[in-house]
This record gives structure tokens, sequence and C-alpha cells, in this order.
């Protein structure tokens, strides 16, 4: 969700990776249709029966919490991000 961040960190310990896991899926194929407002009828829509819809989805970033032992301040990268991402 950060690129780059991980060249600014510590290296992770052993106990981190093994705790740590990475799911690569190779896409053949992938769709995603994005617009706003409802579906676009066509003649006849209004007789079908059954559910018509969508499930709006979204991703979006609140300001980041620094942990209680933590001095140093967010770094700008970070922030940046967080801007990037948006709030809604």
């Amino acid at each position: 969700m950060m690129p780059g961040r991980a060249a600014t960190l510590p290296a992770p310990t052993r106990k981190e990776l093994a705790a740590t896991a990475v799911l690569a899926l190779p896409l053949a194929e992938a769709s995603m249709k994005q617009r706003a407002g409802g579906a676009s009828l066509e003649p006849g829509d209004l007789e079908l029966t059954g559910w018509a819809g969508h499930v709006p989805l979204r991703r979006v970033a609140d300001e980041p919490v620094t942990e209680d032992y933590v001095a140093d301040p967010v770094p700008e990268s970070v922030l940046r991000r967080v801007a990037e991402l948006g709030r809604a």
C-alpha cells in the first residue's frame, strides 16, 4: 500500500518473515467497471425479475496513528500516500 516504504524500514526478523504470507495469483483476465449512478436500462429490463443493484467499494486512508513508544514524526512519504488514497 505504500510503495518504497520497505526501503525505509529495518530488515524484517526471521519471526516476522515466518508470520507473513504473500499470495500471488496469475491473472489471465481481469475486468472492472467504474461509473457513477445506477444501471443503464435496456428495453425490457423492467420486466425482468431478480435483484438488480451494485455494491459500492472504496479504499480510503485515515490519518496515520503513531505508536505510543515512537518519538519520530510520521514520514513525509507516508503522509503523501495517505493524501493519495484520500478520505471519504
